[in-house]
């Protein structure tokens, strides 16, 4: 923030911007001295502090901003109208010239009038102008004091914030530089991991292969000795086929006749045995006769009985048919 000048360094009697730029007022004759003239009093005004206008001051500026509005509207109005050539015809041409000079006079005496307003709102204002640019300078120094504090604390701040984003770099860095390491170690360790795995399953496979082979020269080992005994067998089965042959020969030429007598025993035991069957069926079938006998006869004094039983019931109703009328008279 800008201190401002001693009241002995500053000539009031005419605008900032003139007495800044000195060589501006050597091209004033070449310059239109009022419209220069209001927009010195406008920059001037603009860059005064809210707390030194005045009400005759703050009353001044809207007529100003008013005027500066219906020129830059007419300016506007008039741009819009000649700017776009494929709108416009070449008959129009000086007929457009004509309205901007009406513009520019225009402007001119809107720029007239506001130097005019603007001479007596500085008028106004410069009265307490010395008065508050000596306040401004006494309380310059605590206000500077302030800021330069301000900045220190900034500076702390921003120092501070500086050192954080440092050391959450670091960390950061740290971090990554960690995990790159771990990934590292990580991928080194399932790497040989694999490799084990890679190794045990080859050792895996060539056992199993190795028992499998075995199994197969076992397998084929015993499948030559199976094919050894069954031709051994078979040979052997024919030898004794070719003895049981011979030997069957002589045993039909001497044993016919033992067998026929072996027959005849076997038919003597079979012919006994029928009939011993045929005696016990006839047997059962005279107990079978008995048994039917004893139930016919047990059946027919069941009936006597019940044919006995139904007598006594009729005689038994007969007489209490009887008994009733002789009782209830």
């Amino acid at each position: 923030m800008s201190t401002v000048p001693s009241q002995e360094t500053l000539d009031y009697s005419r605008p900032q911007t003139w007495r800044n730029l000195p060589q501006q007022q050597k091209r004033g004759k070449k310059v239109n001295y009022y419209e220069c003239r209001s927009l010195s009093n406008a920059s001037a005004v603009m860059r005064m502090p809210p707390s030194t206008y005045n009400e005759a001051a703050i009353a001044a500026i809207p007529v100003k901003l008013s005027y500066d509005t219906e020129a830059v509207d007419a300016v506007s109005t008039t741009s819009n109208v000649c700017v776009n050539p494929m709108l416009a015809a070449r008959d129009t041409k000086k007929e457009g010239e004509e309205e901007d000079q009406k513009l520019i006079d225009a402007v001119c005496k809107a720029s007239l009038v506001e130097y005019n307003q603007r001479e007596q709102a500085f008028k106004l204002y410069e009265s307490e102008a010395s008065q508050r640019a000596f306040e401004h300078q006494t309380t310059s120094a605590t206000l500077q004091l302030a800021i330069n504090e301000a900045e220190q604390r900034k500076y702390a701040a921003m120092q501070t914030v500086i050192d954080s984003k440092i050391r959450a770099k670091e960390m950061s860095d740290k971090a990554r530089d960690a995990t790159s390491l771990y990934q590292q170690k990580n991928s080194e360790r399932l790497n040989k991991q694999t490799e084990l795995e890679a190794i045990k399953l080859r050792d895996a496979q060539k056992a199993e292969l190795l028992t499998v082979q075995k199994r197969k020269e076992e397998a084929m080992q015993k499948r030559t000795e199976a094919e050894q005994k069954a031709r051994e067998a078979m040979e052997k089965a024919e030898a004794m086929r070719r003895e049981a042959f011979h030997a069957a020969s002589k045993v039909r030429l001497y044993s016919r006749k033992q067998i026929e007598n072996q027959l005849s025993v076997e038919e003597t035991q079979r012919e006994r045995e029928r009939q011993r069957k045929l005696d016990e069926i006839e047997k059962n079938k005279d107990l079978a006769h008995e048994r039917k006998e004893v139930a016919a006869q047990k059946a027919l004094d069941a009936q006597r009985r019940a044919e006995e039983l139904h007598i006594k019931a009729e005689q038994a109703r007969v007489g209490l048919k009887a008994f009733a009328p002789t009782h209830s008279a």
